[in-house]
Formats: C-alpha cells, structure tokens, sequence
C-alpha cells in the first residue's frame, strides 16, 4: 500500500469513514473510471448525501473480504490436480 493509502491509518491523518471515488480506485489499484463505475452500477457499496457518493471504509474492507477466494477454493474452481483423476 502506498504510504498515504485511505486504508492505512498513519499517525498524523483523520481516519475518514467514507471514500471518494478517487480514494477507492486508490486503495484497490484501479482506475478512476472503473471505482466509479463500480460506485453507480452498486458493484460497490455506497452512501449517497446530496449530489455527494462516498463509500464506506468499513463496507469497502467487507466487499474485499467477500469478493476474495481462498486458493483451496480456487483449485476446485479450476479442476483437480489429482492425477488419477480425469484432467488431473
């Protein structure tokens, strides 16, 4: 993570509760255009106050760990490496 990355919590910055669209496309890596895409079609969610849509640090942490296969869960996605088996 970048040394000012919204997720990490340094000494000398307010822990913000809700991101921008910037912020999120900062900490997963992505471009703008995707974290807001992601922001308007609810891929992503969100909290909306007037004209303003912000995305909530802790929702944002729950859609990672949601949206994150374990590599024992991957394996059987692929298939089986048991060489007895068939494609193994």
């Amino acid at each position: 993570m970048r040394p000012n990355s919204p997720l990490q919590k340094p000494e000398h910055r307010v822990d913000r509760l809700l991101l921008r669209g910037r912020e999120v496309a900062e900490a997963l890596g992505v471009s703008r255009a995707l974290a807001y895409r992601w922001m308007a079609d609810g891929t992503l969610p969100v909290v909306r106050f007037g004209r303003a849509v912000r995305v909530p640090q802790a929702a944002l942490r729950g859609w990672i760990a949601r949206n994150t296969k374990e590599s024992i869960n991957e394996s059987e996605t692929l298939g089986s490496s048991d060489p007895t088996q068939p494609g193994g």
